[in-house]
């Protein structure tokens, strides 16, 4: 299967991501340095150890398409602004999930162009699983060896509550005035971005997010939602735009 949004050859992402994901998982169950950023989030051994390697892959596989991580020291915004792709990354989104060792964490790779995410990669090392894909290009699971299947929302059936996403350690005031036009609904906690997996691939109907996120939480899997036939936008029902000056987005409402 040749992956290619924007022009640019994205074959290379599957295997870069699998890296990643190994170097992270060196420190999984084990002693991973858990010290606090600024704002009291916690980082450990294995974010940095991941997104040495994706800034190191995908500088190589694609020299001058700029980075934006959350892991890094990124460019500043004039010297991205106009630049026509943009790799928005988190080396491993959900941190606490992997300090809690429960698997629900992933490697985040989104591709942008023109503020829009186009293409996004997610893998869970956990149980090996990689969702990709992207608006008008469909979208796919690929488990462990496996041949990728395509993946597709499903809207509820009639007189099925729908289930509503929520996020398993980061409460979000705010979430049930978002759902209540769903009600009743089921809820269904999960960690990190494996909330918009399970949109993309039928397992739940709803995400909504009333507080903005970090683009790199988010970009990866706006792209698969919407390329599994989803659709993804602010609550005022206006687009997304990503590759912003203080890289932030939301809230949204994520929909099968």
């Amino acid at each position: 299967m040749q992956l290619r949004a924007a022009g640019l050859d994205l074959s290379p992402l599957p295997g870069l991501a699998r890296l990643a994901a190994a170097a992270m998982m060196a420190y999984y169950q084990k002693d991973a340095g858990v010290r606090l950023k600024a704002d009291r989030s916690p980082l450990t051994l294995a974010d940095e150890a991941s997104n040495a390697v994706l800034i190191r892959e995908l500088a190589a596989a694609y020299p001058g398409v700029p980075v934006v991580s959350e892991e890094s020291d990124n460019a500043p915004y004039a010297a991205r602004r106009d630049a026509p792709h943009v790799f928005i990354v988190d080396p491993l989104d959900g941190t606490r999930e992997f300090l809690a060792a429960n698997g629900e964490f992933t490697v985040n790779i989104a591709l942008v162009a023109a503020g829009r995410a186009v293409f996004g990669l997610l893998y869970a090392p956990c149980p090996d699983a990689m969702y990709f894909g992207g608006p008008g290009l469909g979208a796919w699971r690929q488990d462990g060896g496996q041949a990728a299947r395509a993946i597709s929302t499903v809207k509820p059936r009639p007189g099925e509550h729908p289930v509503a996403l929520v996020s398993r350690s980061h409460p979000d005031p705010g979430v049930e005035a978002l759902l209540a036009p769903f009600a009743p609904y089921r809820t269904m906690a999960l960690g990190a971005a494996l909330k918009f997996t399970a949109v993309a691939e039928g397992a739940a109907h709803v995400y909504p997010r009333a507080r903005a996120l970090h683009e790199w939480d988010m970009a990866a899997g706006q792209a698969i939602v919407e390329g599994a036939g989803g659709s993804m936008a602010g609550l005022d029902g206006r687009p997304i735009v990503y590759n912003t000056e203080n890289l932030m987005a939301g809230p949204f409402l994520a929909l099968a």
